[in-house]
């Protein structure tokens, strides 16, 4: 079954609609559970680093256009517009609430990995590392939604002989409750340092190492012994990384430093549909990359 959208206009609706994704085992991108949180009414219930996360972000939406958008293979929630849908995400069916409560079941999750942190000295190895990732069983892809092979970081400054890759979430202090929302095959990256420091002990293993080895699913996690259909992401005009100085493309407002991006932990914790499209200021401003431009 195909990734959903739910149109929820009418508050009255929110409960049954609640009820029933909490059925079937959604969570929300902050790891709460459906009926524990309503975007609709308030954000202070929300984890502290939640809120912070949330400041400056575009993304206050009316009642009549409010949508909930459901990963159905990783059973997890966040909530758009109804505009926005159609503009960023026109792909995915936009069910009524009738529509939805009228669906039968929901096929089960998909299996995931068990943590595993891969140091990346040379770029040869970077595309050798993605190829293996991207054929293991469990569909390890990026935060932005693209396989592993469709995206290359090493090139980026502080990274090359010092990358590293995490797959299986391991999020940093303080956003320790996306553990239990955002699934284990989300493939992260940064520099060496970063996952010493944070995570002295998670062991860092050698690229050749992993190469050399037979990595597949936890004996842990159920198996379903079937490939797992990736949902392709979006390509948008610009692509940012942390550091990048830019600068709004029709200049109605002030520029600055990026300071997150897709594929962070603490950026991926974003709970609307649209994060995906977007990037982080230093100031807190979230905003969409096909509107902003790198200051050369």
């Amino acid at each position: 079954m195909k990734d959903i959208i739910v149109h929820i206009p009418k508050v009255e609706q929110w409960d049954s609609v609640m009820k029933r994704l909490e059925k079937e085992g959604f969570k929300w991108a902050s790891g709460r559970k459906p009926t524990e949180f309503n975007p609709m009414e308030s954000q202070s219930s929300l984890p502290a680093p939640m809120q912070e996360l949330l400041k400056g972000a575009d993304c206050d939406i009316s009642q009549e256009s409010f949508c909930v958008s459901a990963e159905v293979e990783r059973r997890v929630l966040k909530f758009c517009s109804r505009e926005d849908s159609e503009k960023y995400d026109s792909d995915t069916p936009i069910l009524s609430v009738k529509q939805f409560l009228a669906k039968k079941s929901f096929p089960k999750a998909k299996p995931s990995i068990e943590d595993l942190i891969i140091h990346i000295p040379e770029k040869k190895l970077w595309n050798s590392v993605m190829e293996k990732l991207e054929k293991l069983e469990v569909g390890v892809v990026w935060g932005s939604g693209n396989k592993p092979t469709e995206k290359c970081y090493w090139d980026e400054e502080e990274m090359k002989e010092n990358a590293c890759v995490n797959v299986g979430l391991t999020p940093p202090p303080g956003f320790e409750f996306l553990k239990s929302s955002v699934p284990e095959n989300l493939l992260l990256y940064d520099e060496k340092s970063y996952f010493e420091k944070t995570f002295p002990s998670i062991p860092i293993i050698p690229a050749k190492e992993f190469l050399a080895e037979k990595f597949s699913i936890s004996k842990k996690k159920a198996s379903t012994g079937k490939k797992v259909a990736l949902k392709k992401g979006k390509r948008t005009s610009a692509s940012f990384k942390v550091g990048d100085k830019v600068k709004s493309i029709e200049g109605d407002e002030e520029g600055g430093v990026v300071s997150g991006v897709p594929g962070m932990p603490e950026y991926d914790a974003k709970p609307f549909i649209s994060a995906s499209e977007g990037f982080t200021l230093e100031d807190g401003r979230w905003r969409h990359r096909k509107d902003w431009e790198k200051v050369s």
